[in-house]
Protein backbone atom coordinates (compact mmCIF):
# COMPACT_ATOMS: atom_id res chain seq x y z
CA UNK A 1 0.00 0.00 0.00
CA UNK A 2 1.03 3.04 -0.62
CA UNK A 3 2.20 5.89 1.67
CA UNK A 4 -0.20 8.79 1.84
CA UNK A 5 1.04 12.31 2.56
CA UNK A 6 -0.50 15.28 3.09
CA UNK A 7 -0.22 19.05 1.13
CA UNK A 8 -1.71 21.95 3.15
CA UNK A 9 -2.00 24.97 1.02
CA UNK A 10 -3.58 28.47 1.53
CA UNK A 11 -5.04 30.14 -1.01
CA UNK A 12 -7.45 33.32 -1.83
CA UNK A 13 -10.98 32.64 -1.24
CA UNK A 14 -12.57 33.10 -4.58
CA UNK A 15 -10.09 30.29 -6.04
CA UNK A 16 -11.20 28.13 -3.49
CA UNK A 17 -14.05 28.79 -4.35
CA UNK A 18 -13.35 28.03 -8.37
CA UNK A 19 -11.47 24.64 -7.22
CA UNK A 20 -14.85 23.36 -5.45
CA UNK A 21 -16.99 24.29 -8.04
CA UNK A 22 -14.80 22.76 -10.77
CA UNK A 23 -14.41 19.79 -8.38
CA UNK A 24 -18.14 19.57 -8.03
CA UNK A 25 -18.78 19.51 -11.67
CA UNK A 26 -16.29 16.99 -12.46
CA UNK A 27 -17.82 14.65 -9.85
CA UNK A 28 -14.80 14.66 -7.80
CA UNK A 29 -14.01 15.71 -4.38
CA UNK A 30 -11.78 18.62 -4.02
CA UNK A 31 -8.52 16.53 -3.11
CA UNK A 32 -9.23 14.04 -5.85
CA UNK A 33 -9.54 16.78 -8.74
CA UNK A 34 -6.28 18.88 -7.03
CA UNK A 35 -5.05 15.25 -7.49
CA UNK A 36 -6.10 14.60 -10.88
CA UNK A 37 -4.54 18.05 -11.88
CA UNK A 38 -1.40 17.68 -10.80
CA UNK A 39 -0.96 14.13 -12.36
CA UNK A 40 -1.63 15.66 -15.86
CA UNK A 41 0.05 18.68 -15.74
CA UNK A 42 3.50 17.65 -13.93
CA UNK A 43 4.56 15.42 -15.59
CA UNK A 44 4.46 17.96 -18.56
CA UNK A 45 6.37 20.80 -16.77
CA UNK A 46 9.00 18.66 -15.62
CA UNK A 47 9.05 17.12 -19.36
CA UNK A 48 9.58 20.81 -20.06
CA UNK A 49 12.16 21.18 -17.59
CA UNK A 50 14.56 18.54 -18.64
CA UNK A 51 13.91 18.47 -22.82
CA UNK A 52 15.63 21.03 -24.87
CA UNK A 53 13.87 21.28 -28.54
CA UNK A 54 15.78 23.08 -31.56
CA UNK A 55 16.06 22.62 -35.27
CA UNK A 56 18.75 20.90 -36.57
CA UNK A 57 20.76 23.58 -37.91
CA UNK A 58 20.91 25.10 -34.32
CA UNK A 59 21.49 21.17 -33.12
CA UNK A 60 24.79 21.26 -35.40
CA UNK A 61 25.82 25.12 -34.72
CA UNK A 62 25.65 23.82 -30.81
CA UNK A 63 27.94 20.81 -31.42
CA UNK A 64 30.50 22.82 -33.17
CA UNK A 65 30.06 24.98 -30.21
CA UNK A 66 30.78 22.68 -27.70
CA UNK A 67 33.82 20.82 -29.89
CA UNK A 68 35.66 24.04 -29.92
CA UNK A 69 35.49 25.89 -26.61
CA UNK A 70 38.61 27.69 -27.41
CA UNK A 71 36.25 30.08 -29.44
CA UNK A 72 33.65 31.14 -26.69
CA UNK A 73 35.23 34.23 -24.55
CA UNK A 74 36.16 32.81 -20.49
CA UNK A 75 33.58 34.67 -18.26
CA UNK A 76 35.62 36.14 -15.24
CA UNK A 77 33.09 35.75 -12.67
CA UNK A 78 32.58 31.86 -13.95
CA UNK A 79 35.96 31.42 -13.32
CA UNK A 80 35.85 33.09 -10.35
CA UNK A 81 33.50 30.91 -9.11
CA UNK A 82 34.83 27.69 -10.13
CA UNK A 83 38.18 28.46 -8.26
CA UNK A 84 36.43 29.29 -5.22
CA UNK A 85 34.62 26.18 -5.52
CA UNK A 86 37.99 24.27 -6.12
CA UNK A 87 39.28 25.82 -3.17
CA UNK A 88 36.21 24.82 -1.01
CA UNK A 89 37.10 21.32 -2.02
CA UNK A 90 33.82 20.91 -4.25
CA UNK A 91 34.23 17.32 -6.40
CA UNK A 92 33.42 17.97 -10.47
CA UNK A 93 32.07 14.99 -11.72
Amino acid sequence: MQAISRIDMKTDTETKLLAERAAAAAGMSLSAYLHNLIWKNAPAVLDEQQRIVMSNHRYDAFIRACETPEAWPRSTKLHAAAEEMDAEGFQWR
